[in-house]
């Protein structure tokens, strides 16, 4: 009989504890934060970020972060989507309809496998000249990634044509040009690269 009171008093204990959240989790859609929602998860903009920057989404989650923490210019964050029970007021007569509602936040990981997480790009400038400065960087520095590893390609082919030639002095001259070619472009980027660092010394780092 005492193992039998024990146990109704633990389960109205613990229903007493649970029931709060549950309450909150089921509570009108507009009093639930996407701070309890994603309790898990880091947000991956704050308020106060928001409240003094311009934010920027790529959808395409195109290039990379410029902090190793993550709470750069640049940053790498996921828009998480989980679907929570809640309740809408409809009509003059504030009837309550109970509804299952998306809620989706930008987190710096995704919270759990329970959550539909899709990767995107952040930008935060402090108006719109920085943010399309810092979209303009991260162009540049792509595509001086794909140059410089297409000339370093196109100088190996060319130097293995160079040597497999066999006395051919056509295809040698046009491998010769292919390699020159290369080269004059490493140069230009090269340039360019220090002009711009030159103008803006934090351009590659921000």
């Amino acid at each position: 009989m005492k193992k039998i009171i024990t146990y109704i008093l633990i389960a109205i204990i613990m229903t007493g504890m649970t029931l709060p959240a549950v309450t909150h989790a089921e509570g009108l859609c507009s009093e639930i934060t996407l701070e309890s929602v994603y309790a898990q998860g880091t947000l991956c903009v704050q308020d106060d970020e928001r409240k003094h920057n311009s934010v920027s989404v790529m959808e395409e989650g195109f290039g990379k972060a410029d902090s190793p923490n993550n709470d750069g210019n640049v940053r790498i964050c996921y828009r998480a989507t989980i679907t929570k029970s809640c309740k809408e007021e409809m009509g003059k007569d504030k009837l309550t309809l109970k509804v299952d509602k998306d809620f989706s936040a930008l987190v710096k990981k995704c919270p759990g496998n329970e959550y539909k997480c899709q990767k995107v790009t952040v930008l935060l400038g402090q108006g719109g000249v920085s943010l399309i400065q810092t979209y303009v960087g991260m162009i540049y520095r792509w595509a001086a990634t794909m140059a410089g590893i297409v000339c370093v390609l196109i100088m190996i082919v060319s130097g293995i044509q160079i040597t497999a030639s066999g006395g051919d002095t056509t295809g040698v001259e046009a491998a010769r040009k292919r390699i020159t070619q290369s080269l004059m472009a490493l140069a230009v980027l090269f340039l360019s690269a220090v002009i711009l660092y030159m103008i803006n010394p934090n351009f590659f780092t921000r």
